[in-house]
């Protein structure tokens, strides 16, 4: 048996699922997922979303089981001193993302997954799995449904602007803060493609957004899922053929879901500092 750890927003919920996922497909083990993050916590994106979003049975690892791989290894120091000693075969895996992201293989079992795993290479393989377990219910609602309608029509672009959180003091050391030059430059590149293109354009702050594309005037802001209704906004970016992510797991997933993609373009700028273990860009991706 292995455990997986889920922390943070959706986007991050749906890595770590899918990791797990992904183990349990290819090698045929057990696969548990710890919550214990979002314990205790007021608010971190929603808190848990991902089972509530899509229709997928997710085992909890209880805390005999989760004290018998993680028990002491949730210290750094004492996780070195054990491996060196020897002392149980259990693993504590924690994703160092200065470092290449770890090779997949059957001697990954007994152990926990500590980290984010965000390498669309591990998912390359299970595409067709992956978007059939990440599959939207239906909603019935005029407004909603009248919006799915603009955005399936071919002359339509997405873009995701992503505030939020991001203005936190703590995030804004680690992501970078996307500025005008790249949206500009992914706007010009759309509109190279298909000079009738309509943006629609969707943000944690949609009023900021509103001020921030003065300069774009065939664009429609959507600023109707909101709460815990926030995440049918990945619903409706990803119907779309063509998208401008910002550096969020959210609209990533956005870009990933979904068939026939013609043009998907994202941010060479993610972190402020180069994690090596997240791999974000799929090769026909364009990176500005």
């Amino acid at each position: 048996m292995v455990v997986v750890k889920l922390s943070g927003g959706l986007g991050n919920q749906m890595f770590q699922y899918a990791f797990g996922f992904i183990l349990q497909q290819r090698f045929k083990i057990k696969v548990k997922y710890d919550f214990s993050f979002f314990l205790n916590k007021k608010s971190i994106h929603n808190n848990i979303m991902i089972d509530r979003v899509f229709k997928i049975g997710i085992e909890v690892a209880n805390k005999k089981e989760l004290n018998s791989l993680i028990g002491i290894n949730r210290f750094r120091i004492l996780r070195k001193i054990k491996k060196i000693l020897n002392l149980n075969n259990s693993q504590y895996i924690y994703e160092d993302d200065q470092k290449d992201p770890i090779i997949l293989n059957d001697k990954l079992n007994n152990c926990y997954f500590d980290g984010y795993w965000q390498n669309w290479e591990y998912l390359k393989d299970y595409k067709k799995e992956i978007n059939k377990m990440f599959f939207f219910a239906p909603i019935i609602s005029k407004n909603f449904n009248e919006i799915e309608k603009l955005i399936l029509n071919k002359k339509s672009a997405i873009i995701h602007f992503r505030r939020g959180d991001y203005t936190d003091k703590k995030n804004k050391e680690i992501f970078c803060q996307l500025g005008k030059e790249y949206y500009q430059k992914a706007i010009q590149l759309m509109r190279e493609k298909n000079k009738e293109i309509i943006f629609y354009i969707f943000s944690d702050n949609i009023e900021l957004a509103k001020d921030f594309f003065a300069f774009e005037k065939n664009a429609v802001f959507i600023n109707i899922n909101k709460g815990k209704y926030s995440y049918r906004d990945m619903y409706l970016m990803s119907l779309s053929k063509n998208i401008i992510i910002s550096n969020s797991t959210f609209s990533w997933w956005a870009a990933w879901l979904g068939k026939n993609k013609n043009t998907i373009i994202a941010p060479k700028l993610w972190f402020k500092q180069k994690k090596k273990a997240h791999r974000y860009y799929l090769p026909e991706w364009h990176i500005v």
